[in-house]
């Protein structure tokens, strides 16, 4: 399968797309108005009940003064949203939300149970295993999309799970994404919205007799690794437990 990524659906942009996301880019963090944090990197992570958030274009999810906080533009496209951000004013449909500067990064974050709530979809917190889930709602845009693709899989692992990135390299379209378990593992599946159309590659990877999915599986091991866009606004992962 090498570097290669299946295009499962050309019609995202018209139903997924964010109508009207005007995000400025270098945005300044002491911009007037903004709330401005020093906020420590800390291991967190985002669920859409099977589907785990380990990939975002700008800066991943992160813990913000108590709240977990998520990037606007990947976050109102997977949920679904039509949300416009001028400044250091976010809104959707006309309900102001609040965000929070990464002093230094020019990343811009806002909380995500508000956000999940114009959107009809609830969030709750493991503290044990520092994991925040998504879940509800209804339509096929986002998350849910993916979600519907994917049909009803068997063992889902739904245990703490760590993500790393390798370094892109020059000329390079896709970059390896690495999952870390604490059980062994089956299989491995990643979406990815990019230039307005799902990707996907891994276990759930359409194939045909002429060009089948010859991808082994993670094999039972802890770890396990798919090549990604290097540009994708945001990466989902379907993992499934030996």
């Amino acid at each position: 399968m090498g570097g290669e990524w299946a295009v499962v659906s050309g019609e995202w942009k018209k139903r997924g797309r964010l109508a009207g996301v005007a995000l400025l880019a270098g945005i300044a963090g002491t911009c007037a108005g903004a709330s401005v944090q020093a906020a420590q990197p800390q291991p967190v992570l985002v669920r859409f009940e099977n589907l785990a958030w380990v990939g975002a274009k700008t800066v991943m999810p992160q813990i913000v003064a108590g709240q977990m906080h998520v990037p606007p533009a990947e976050a109102c496209d997977l949920l679904g949203l039509d949300c416009v951000l001028n400044g250091t004013k976010l809104s959707v449909g006309g309900q102001p939300l609040k965000v929070v500067y990464l002093t230094m990064r020019e990343q811009v974050l806002t909380p995500l149970a508000p956000l999940a709530k114009l959107a009809g979809q609830t969030v709750s917190w493991d503290a044990k295993t520092r994991t925040a889930t998504v879940s509800g709602g209804s339509g096929s845009k986002g998350w849910r999309y993916a979600l519907d693709y994917l049909g009803q899989p068997q063992n889902v692992y739904s245990g703490p799970l760590q993500t790393s990135r390798a370094a892109p390299q020059l000329g390079k379209p896709t970059v390896v994404q690495t999952v870390v378990a604490q059980s062994p593992l089956n299989e491995l599946s990643y979406f990815s919205k990019r230039a307005g159309s799902l990707n996907i590659v891994g276990a759930q990877m359409p194939a045909t007799p002429d060009n089948p999915n010859k991808w082994p599986g993670c094999g039972g091991k802890l770890t396990c690794s798919l090549p990604v866009p290097r540009d994708a606004l945001w990466v989902l992962a379907l993992v499934t437990a030996k």
